[in-house]
């Protein structure tokens, strides 16, 4: 994950972790944050982060490069094998650090099934082959979560932030069920599976199963043959999407409000393909082509394949994230498409639309009945905090 603002994708959803760190950080001197989800490795002066923020990864990142090369693992399509060695080499190096934490908030980006190797729920003789960025960027974060809420699973457990309409909770790497919702854009409960390894651990299912004040118990359920637990997570509309909008935040700084309309264009788009294989009618490219151009926009820019770049007859190029409000304010018109293959701006899976009022019930919603949760801060893809 990027820390500085110019290094996020033009794609867009870089730019929501660094703001919530920063604001965090600001607003609770008094504990570190430590950064243990991979980044780009600045240190914390570098990219304007305050003196109590640490970031291990930049030790971090050259120590686990050398021992991937060392190792051999530094190449495409890990065998299995190769896959266990990648899992021991990053929990060598991250996981004592991980476990002596005293809260964890993760960011839920892109995610597998399966990050690492596990048994597999339909042959327990199997072991899954995850992708190489699964196991290399998220892995390691879900196996050191496991070890630091295994001292007390009840009383430990991370806060899960989703500002990305497209993700949910599907990871089977999870061992323990949550008590709290995912603060998310949308409300939504969905399936989970929790591979539990060699840990059944009958006890604690029996306290998750039956203890009403869990507020997890009439969804918990146990796959015998596989010695893995079932439950739901639930996720409700928080407002994460104005996290990176925030003023005196890196890209919130950059979008300002503007009354002249007395702007050099007329009208201009920035639209970035998404998906191509989908139903020709519902293509972006074909939308842009039949929609769009005939409107004469006075610039497009995005990213594009070359193939259709060819069905436009049009050249486009990407631009800078950071450029797009100053871009936008100089015309006194523009649009959103929908994705490819989707009604929705972005491509989302049909869900409960989220009303803003909800936000008004998030705390009761998340400590009705329940101890409260404490403050916690947050960071980039994975962070926590301890108290100094």
């Amino acid at each position: 994950m990027p820390l500085r603002l110019e290094n996020c994708g033009s794609l867009g959803g870089d730019t929501e972790m660094v703001p919530t760190l920063k604001l965090l950080a600001e607003r609770h001197p008094d504990v570190d944050f430590v950064l243990i989800g991979r980044n780009s490795g600045e240190h914390r002066a570098d990219v304007g982060l305050p003196d109590n923020v640490v970031n291990p990864w930049t030790s971090w990142a050259p120590e686990v490069r050398r021992r991937i090369n060392e190792r051999g693992l530094n190449y495409q399509n890990l065998t299995i094998e190769d896959h266990l060695k990648l899992r021991d080499l990053l929990d060598a190096v991250t996981g004592d650090t991980i476990a002596d934490l005293d809260g964890i908030v993760m960011w839920l980006g892109q995610h597998g099934t399966t990050n690492s190797p596990l048994l597999s729920i339909k042959d327990r003789s199997k072991l899954t082959k995850p992708y190489d960025w699964a196991n290399l960027y998220g892995s390691y974060l879900l196996r050191g979560i496991n070890r630091w809420r295994d001292a007390d699973p009840i009383a430990r457990e991370e806060v899960l932030l989703n500002a990305d309409a497209r993700n949910y909770v599907k990871y089977r790497d999870g061992k323990w069920p949550w008590r709290h919702p995912v603060l998310a854009q949308y409300n939504q409960w969905n399936n989970v599976k929790h591979e539990r390894g060699g840990d059944p651990n009958h006890e604690a299912f029996k306290r998750f199963a039956t203890d009403e004040d869990l507020k997890v118990a009439e969804n918990m359920g146990w796959i015998e043959h596989g010695n893995v637990w079932t439950a739901k997570s639930r996720s409700i509309y928080a407002r994460l999407e104005v996290s990176s909008l925030v003023p005196g935040t890196p890209f919130g700084d950059t979008v300002k409000f503007s009354d002249d309309f007395n702007r050099p264009y007329n009208f201009g788009v920035v639209v970035n393909e998404t998906r191509r294989q989908v139903n020709p009618a519902k293509a972006r490219v074909n939308v842009l082509k039949k929609w769009v151009l005939p409107l004469d926009p006075d610039f497009v820019y995005g990213h594009w394949s070359a193939d259709s770049i060819g069905v436009l007859g049009r050249r486009i190029d990407p631009i800078p994230i950071a450029e797009y409000p100053r871009l936008l304010h100089r015309v006194r018109a523009t649009i959103t498409l929908p994705a490819s293959g989707s009604g929705w701006a972005t491509a989302k899976p049909t869900r409960r639309p989220a009303s803003p009022a909800i936000f008004e019930n998030v705390r009761s919603e998340i400590t009705r009945g329940q101890r409260p949760a404490r403050a916690t801060p947050s960071g980039v893809s994975g962070s926590s905090q301890k108290s100094r």
